[in-house]
Parts: C-alpha cells; structure tokens; sequence
C-alpha cells in the first residue's frame, strides 16, 4: 500500500497469476461499512424479493388449480425456477458471502442454484401443448443433471474448481436455449397455439439478456453482468405468468 497526500490511496494485490486493483477502499465504522456495502446490492435483493413474491403467487395459483381438480404442473415449474433464481441472486453476491461467514458454502449454493435453476423450465416447457413428444428435451434435462453431478465429484476430488467449469454451465444454457427455441417455433408452426406464441416470446427475451450477460462476462469483464440477466428472468417469468 502507498500513500502520497493529495492523492487517492490504492491498494495492489500481487499474484502470480497476475495483478489486481482493487478499485475503492471504504474506510469508517463496521455499520457504516455494512450499509454501504448493502446498498451496492439493493437492486439486486429487490429483484430477489420480487422473484420470491412471484414464487409464492405460483403456488398459489397451482394450489387453487389442484383444489378445483385442474391440475397444470408448469405453475410449480415456474415456481422452483424463481426460488433458485432467487437464491442464485442472492448468493452470488461477494457481500453476501462475506457477511454470511460461511464464503465457501454460500459459493458453493451458488454454484449449484446457477447449474440447476434451467431444469424446471426444460419441465415447463416439456409440460406445454405436446412438447413431451420431443426427446431432445429429456436428454438436455439429462445433461442438465449430469453437468452438476461430474462437476460437483470433480470439484470434490479437487481436480476443477467451480468457477474453472463455469464455461461448461454457460455452453449448456447456450445450447439448451437454441434447441428448446426451435422446438417451440416448429410445434407453433404445427399447432399456431396462443400459448407457445407467449412462450416462445418470453424466451426471446430471456435468451437475448442471457447471451448479452455472458458477452458481458467473458468479453468485458463488466461485473454488472448479472442484473441484465435478473432483469431478462423477471420480464421472461412476468411474460410467462401472463401468458
């Protein structure tokens, strides 16, 4: 650390890897700290929150639905999708990890609610018109599950880190948002269903944040990627709702 008065002080952090800058210092009390630091993420617990409110809504939805013997499993689906996009949220924050005092298990949820959150929506669609007559569907939520099996055991015998296999998490969300498009527009083409009409649009929209979130992150290391993304989850969740 140096210091010349006059001048804004800065920290260096020296690795092998190479070298880090750490952009702002906060100095002052250990409240004051805290609420600076929770600040820098209220959009972020705010997009939580509204992602917990619109869970909540779909069960009950899918509660009445049961009750009154209609019974449609996508309403469940779209509540554990925004559960685990919720925790995602949450958890992927460095402030929330830090304060939690449990880093490395919260890292770890994290990782976990990123590589599995896709699964309910592959059922959601799988459960809409005759989308159960794809295979193509159950072998992506196959290899959904595959993916956080081998990278869990790889990550526990310490051959890859979590964050070393991300790449593998993102080229599936990549692949999977391109074959579950194009199953949707064929079977509109086949059936010209209102319903996939909202569908499909609401993974446009979903599909459009997400590739600009990981262009974002591997292209420009902007570390705002996420919200783009929680932003993309809530306005494709609201279309689907709607829809």
């Amino acid at each position: 650390a140096s210091y010349t008065g006059g001048e804004t002080l800065t920290l260096r952090l020296f690795h092998e890897d190479g070298t880090y800058e750490l952009p702002e210092v906060y100095v002052g009390t250990g409240d004051a700290m805290m609420r600076a630091h929770m600040m820098e993420i209220a959009l972020m617990l705010l997009i939580a929150l509204v992602m917990v409110v619109l869970a909540s809504v779909s069960i009950g939805v899918s509660l009445y639905l049961y009750r009154i013997h209609l019974q449609d499993h996508r309403f469940k689906d779209a509540a554990v999708f925004l559960v685990l996009c919720a925790v995602w949220c949450v958890t992927d924050s460095a402030v929330i990890q830090h304060y939690s005092g449990y880093t490395s298990l919260v890292r770890m949820i994290s990782f976990y609610a990123f590589m599995l959150f896709a699964l309910p929506m592959l059922h959601f669609v799988r459960n809409s018109g005759n989308m159960k007559q794809y295979r193509s569907l159950d072998a992506l939520i196959v290899a959904f599950y595959l993916n956080a099996i081998i990278q869990g055991v790889l990550n526990y015998f310490g051959v890859f880190h979590m964050i070393d296999m991300l790449f593998v998490t993102h080229l599936l969300l990549g692949v999977g948002v391109i074959v579950v498009a194009v199953l949707l527009i064929r079977e509109y083409r086949e059936t010209r269903s209102s319903e996939l009409k909202f569908i499909g649009g609401a993974f446009i929209t979903l599909a459009a944040s997400g590739v600009l979130a990981m262009l974002l992150y591997w292209l420009f290391e902007i570390p705002y990627y996420e919200l783009l993304f929680e932003c993309g989850i809530l306005i494709f969740m609201v279309i689907l709702l709607c829809g």
